[in-house]
């Protein structure tokens, strides 16, 4: 009985091979005529394209709006490079300007006392606890 059942089960496998041999065969075989059509197509829609018929372009004649545009165009060219060079005098002239004496840098600190009578301990801790939020 088991003799039957082996030689059953690999008549199985056997066909079940053969199948798959030939079902992949006949896939490449497919696929060998449908790349060939494809060539085929290719090949006529490149003879198509060869063949087909294009417009020569129409020379654009230049117009008084055309003219103007260019005009003004030019005109903001020149405001522009006119407002570089301005920017870069007036930066040259801040550089200069910069350079001041030592006496005239320092901060005054004759309001340092007005902030001191101001000053809360219990609004300071409360502040400070609100705007540190425990999760962070």
């Amino acid at each position: 009985m088991d003799d039957i059942e082996n030689l059953i089960y690999i008549l199985f496998v056997l066909i079940s091979l053969i199948s798959g041999v030939w079902k992949n065969a006949s896939k490449q075989k497919e696929e060998k005529k449908r790349r060939a059509a494809m060539e085929q197509t290719v090949a006529e829609d490149e003879a198509e394209e060869v063949s087909t018929w294009r417009p020569e372009p129409i020379p654009v004649v230049p117009t008084e709006k055309d003219e103007a545009a260019a005009e003004r165009l030019e005109q903001m060219k020149r405001a522009a490079e006119e407002a570089r060079s301005n920017r870069r005098l007036r930066k040259r002239n801040l550089l200069a300007d910069d350079v001041l004496p030592v006496e005239e840098e320092a901060p005054k600190l004759a309001s340092l006392h007005s902030y001191k009578s101001d000053f809360d301990a219990k609004k300071a801790v409360i502040y400070s606890e609100i705007l540190n939020p425990p999760y962070l």
